[in-house]
């Protein structure tokens, strides 16, 4: 798993002579003895071969195969990808030159191709072929679409305008996994005369002469029908499918998904075969439900009741098993083939979060001998008294168990735990997992040697697990744990909490059903989470005549001349601007602007980011200065922001203004301000500096990036009094009285308040604040987050015991915490706290802040303005996965030499003359340099720099990034103004690489 081999200049290495084989490679049961991935070798997952020279090696002459390619059972001689070979999950050719490589003579096939079971001798996608997992073909201008020649396929399976009247997408073949068809116009293709298929449809084997997925029916977001033999399902004449449904192998002809039953967000049914089995007249399944096989009379998945998020039955025998009436199944729940008479998944029990149980023999449901528990296990309240994970336990998020031989399930001999909370050839008898041992999210433990502790001796404890509060000396899930990864209960009125009577489940909401006339998203209809409007022909609709906006603001063949992102223009997911050929676009006579591009310090007066540039991943414009550049003087726009056709002088993002990417507004009621009295913002919304009087965000404020402001009842200031605030808000140096937030307060990032019962909103007394919270430069003294403290980045507080001060003594704050500039001598991070998983420390003025001496810091560390001498991030102490040091000050901050900093490593303003991140240092995995000033920071000569490696400004003629470096993976390098920077001679950049504004001649 995870090979490389680069340049392979051994003529017995058949991967061929120079080929270049990156990332991931895996041969399985090689029996070829040259090594030849030779008859009958075993390919696994993400293999990539770049030019390949050898011409005995037969994925093709001069082929370009790129990026996770898999081949299964190739039987063909001559390795042709041939007649009959399995290609699997996200396959690249480029540049087929070869003529026996039949995915046609010059054509372009990207990113995620899967072609199972060819049968055509001329491999031409033909009649019968599978097709499977994200393929895109555009501007297909072979009648009988054979993926012909010249033709384009790219990336998520999309088939728009269709004038051919033979798209043999038809006649017996199997297109599978996000496919999209806009108004089909020829008569013979029977997903039906006029319907409206979205994003990710899936039919297969239609045999059925009368099923047209209805007359005027809407079938939206991730459909699936399998093998439909039933000649009356119609999937309902005006019923409404939506998001990821799948139907399959319908035998019962009474089945008919309901007339006006609501299935919701990929529902999948099985081999249906109850012919009572009506998924409950007027029930309500919601999200990713599957149920396989069901031959039980009587199980109706329950009258009324609620089936929640991904739910999975399969082959169910038991005649008792109801699902439970009033049962709670929430979040990718699957078991299959019980057995056992007496498993009824329990009245009342409650299983969470996409859990599978397979071959269950054990009448006791002791998840016992010879069961295979895959994939995200969660069992909630176990009350069996032998089954090991304890009386009562919690364990959550994704599990994996196979071949358990072990009678009492201790996890025990030989067993295999597979895939994120993994532990390979567990030896111990007992595995205790250690008494009161602290395993946290993804954790991995392989040839666990100790009889008494498998993280014991010489263990190796590898990504990503959780276990707290263990209770039980004998199980470390034990009694009372609580292990938590974002659960919401809002408005909980029951006593009992049993989920009951009008309580508020939140995630991914959906409102369906608009009853405006006159505004097509309607009024006070509510939209939420990833909106389309598809050839919006409304004259009154601004989106414009004709346009086409597809998944996340896409805008394809604009020929509007009004629209400056210009005649012709081709945008495409997230930010892409193809082949300009306006003159007045400022971004460029033939510019190439492709995926999240970035500007930085642009210092042009007419911003044209240059005739011919290329700008490449993730758009930045920051301290533009430009006059005459409509986002305006001073401005900083951050992450992620475009605004189109500004006509305002003054940008106020102003009348008439176009802002692009995740903005929503609706039912604007301000003639005055687009961003009005009573108006709802939707989805990932800024506003910057704000100084208009009338903006009732309040004077002067800072809104930064998804907001989203509901049912605001308060006729002065939106986000009044008794006002709900939803799912990532920010309101920055509140300025206004009025606003209950508190004087001054700065909230920051994906903040939520449930139930506030204070008419003060001081987040008071007795609130729960839940999920990504963020307090900024609280002022005021009835604020209980406690004086001057700055709260960063999803924080969340449980059980808060202190009166005084919510993050008091005592208290548990778990999950991606945050404190900025502590002035606070009580704060109770306190001595020897353990702050885990994504900590961020800023400004740290305090000395006795003791993240302190051979403190463990684990996980997205951020270091900001390190002033303290004593911060101790230290000698030799082990920073990992994540880390972020800012302007670093300190002459002693060793992060030093010969120290290991793994993942994601960010250095930013060297100032010191000591950091040297030093000579043969190892920097690992997504770092950044920024500004480098420092004369001695090597980064240095021979040093390894890899994946998603960024130098910005680099101003040192030192810095060497130099001769023979390797920089690999995601690479920027920006305004390059060292005349020896040469990303040097024989360098090797691979993968996303940019250079901007070069201004060196001999920059090679």
């Amino acid at each position: 798993y995870r090979v490389t081999i680069h340049n392979n200049k051994s003529p017995s290495l058949t991967v061929g002579l120079g080929d270049y084989i990156r990332y991931r490679v895996t041969i399985h049961n090689n029996k070829s003895p040259s090594l030849a991935v030779g008859l009958g070798d075993y390919i696994r997952y993400r293999v990539t071969i770049h030019n390949n020279k050898s011409p005995s090696l037969p994925v093709g002459l001069g082929d370009y195969i790129r990026y996770r390619v898999t081949i299964h059972n190739n039987k063909s001689l001559s390795l042709t990808v041939g007649l009959g070979d399995y290609i699997r999950y996200r396959v690249t050719i480029h540049n087929n030159k070869s003529p026996s490589l039949t995915v046609g003579l010059g054509d372009y096939i990207r990113y995620r191709v899967t072609i199972h079971n060819n049968k055509s001798p001329s491999l031409t996608v033909g009649l019968g072929d599978y097709i499977r997992y994200r393929v895109t073909i555009h501007n297909n201008k072979s009648p009988s679409l054979t993926v012909g020649l010249g033709d384009y396929i790219r990336y998520r399976v999309t088939i728009h305008n269709n004038k051919s009247p033979s798209l043999p997408v038809g006649l017996g073949d199997y297109i599978r996994y996000r496919v999209t068809i806009h108004n089909n116009k020829s008569p013979s293709l029977p997903v039906g005369l006029g319907d409206y298929i979205r994003y990710r449809v899936t039919i297969h084997n239609n045999k059925s002469p009368s099923l047209t997925v209805g007359l005027g029916d809407y079938i939206r977001y991730r459909v699936t029908i399998h093998n439909n033999k039933s000649p009356s399902l119609t999937v309902g004449l005006g019923d409404y499918i939506r998001y990821r449904v799948t139907i399959h192998n319908n035998k019962s002809p009474s089945l008919p998904v309901g007339l006006g039953d609501y299935i919701r967000y990929r529902v999948t049914i099985h081999n249906n075969k109850s012919p009572s089995l009506p998924v409950g007249l007027g029930d309500y399944i919601r999200y990713r439900v599957t149920i396989h096989n069901n031959k039980s009379p009587s199980l109706t998945v329950g009258l009324g009741d609620y089936i929640r998020y991904r739910v999975t039955i399969h082959n169910n025998k038991s005649p008792s098993l109801t699902v439970g009436l009033g049962d709670y199944i929430r979040y990718r729940v699957t078991i299959h083939n019980n057995k056992s008479p007496s498993l009824t998944v329990g009245l009342g029990d409650y299983i969470r979060y996409r859990v599978t149980i397979h071959n269950n023999k054990s009448p006791s449901l002791t998840v016992g001998l010879g069961d295979y528990i895959r994939y995200r296990v969660t069992i909630h309240n176990n009350k069996s008294p032998s089954l090991t994970v304890g009386l009562g336990d919690y364990i959550r998020y994704r599990v994996t168990i196979h071949n358990n031989k072990s009678p009492s399930l201790t996890v025990g001999l030989g067993d295999y735990i597979r895939y994120r909370v993994t532990i390979h050839n567990n030896k111990s008898p007992s595995l205790p997992v250690g008494l009161g041992d602290y395993i946290r999210y993804r954790v991995t433990i392989h040839n666990n040697k100790s009889p008494s502790l498998p993280v014991g001796l010489g263990d190796y404890i590898r990504y990503r697990v959780t276990i707290h509060n263990n209770k039980s000396p004998s199980l470390p899930v034990g009694l009372g744990d609580y292990i938590r990864y974002r659960v919401t209960i809002q408005n909980n009125k029951s006593l009992s909490l049993t989920v009951g009577l009008g309580d508020y489940i939140r995630y991914r909401v959906t409102i369906h059903n608009n009853k405006s006339l006159s505004l097509t998203v309607g009024l006070g209809d509510y939209i939420r989470y990833r909106v389309t409007i598809h050839n919006n022909k409304s004259p009154s609709l601004t989106v414009g005549l004709g346009d086409y906006i597809r998944y996340r603001v896409t805008i394809h063949n604009n020929k509007s001349p009004s629209l400056t992102v210009g005649l012709g223009d081709y945008i495409r997911y997230r930010v892409t601007i193809h082949n300009n050929k306006s003159p007045s676009l400022t971004v460029g006579l033939g510019d190439y602007i492709r995926y999240r591009v970035t500007i930085h310090n642009n210092k042009s007066p007419s911003l044209t980011v240059g005739l011919g540039d290329y700008i490449r991943y993730r758009v930045t414009i920051h301290n533009n200065k430009s006059l005459s550049l409509p986002v305006g003087l001073g401005d900083y726009i951050r992450y992620r922001v475009t605004i189109h056709n500004n006509k305002s002088p003054s940008l106020t993002v102003g009348l008439g203004d176009y802002i692009r990417y995740r903005v929503t507004i609706h039912n604007n009621k301000s003639l005055s301000l687009t961003v009005g009295l009573g108006d709802y913002i939707r989805y990932r919304v800024t506003i910057h500096n704000n100084k208009s009087p009338s903006l009732t965000v309040g004077l002067g404020d800072y809104i930064r990036y998804r907001v989203t402001i509901h049912n605001n009842k308060s006729p002065s200031l939106p986000v009044g009094l008794g006002d709900y605030i939803r799912y990532r808000v920010t309101i920055h140096n509140n300025k206004s009285p009025s606003l209950p937030v508190g004087l001054g307060d700065y909230i920051r990032y994906r903040v939520t308040i449930h139930n506030n019962k204070s008419p003060s909103l001081p987040v008071g007394l007795g609130d729960y604040i839940r999920y990504r919270v963020t307090i900024h430069n609280n002022k005021s003294p009835s604020l209980p987050v406690g004086l001057g403290d700055y709260i960063r980045y999803r924080v969340t507080i449980h059980n808060n015991k202190s009166p005084s001060l919510p993050v008091g003594l005592g208290d548990y704050i778990r999950y991606r915490v945050t404190i900025h500039n502590n002035k606070s001598p009580s704060l109770p991070v306190g001595l020897g706290d353990y702050i885990r998983y994504r900590v961020t420390i800023h400004n740290n003025k305090s000395p006795s802040l003791p993240v302190g001496l051979g403190d463990y810091i684990r996980y997205r560390v951020t270091i900001h303005n390190n002033k303290s001498p004593s911060l101790p991030v230290g000698l030799g102490d082990y920073i990992r996965y994540r880390v972020t040091i800012h302007n670093n000050k300190s002459p002693s901050l060793p992060v030093g030499l010969g120290d290991y900093i793994r993942y994601r490593v960010t250095i930013h303003n060297n100032k010191s003359p000591s950091l040297t991140v030093g000579l043969g240092d190892y920097i690992r995995y997504r770092v950044t340099i920024h500004n480098n000033k420092s004369p001695s920071l090597p980064v240095g000569l021979g040093d390894y720099i890899r994946y998603r490696v960024t130098i910005h400004n680099n101003k040192s003629p030192s810095l060497p990034v130099g001769l023979g470096d390797y920089i690999r993976y995601r690479v920027t390098i920006h305004n390059n103004k060292s005349p020896s920077l040469t990303v040097g001679l024989g360098d090797y950049i691979r993968y996303r690489v940019t250079i901007h504004n070069n201004k060196y001649p001999s920059l090679t």
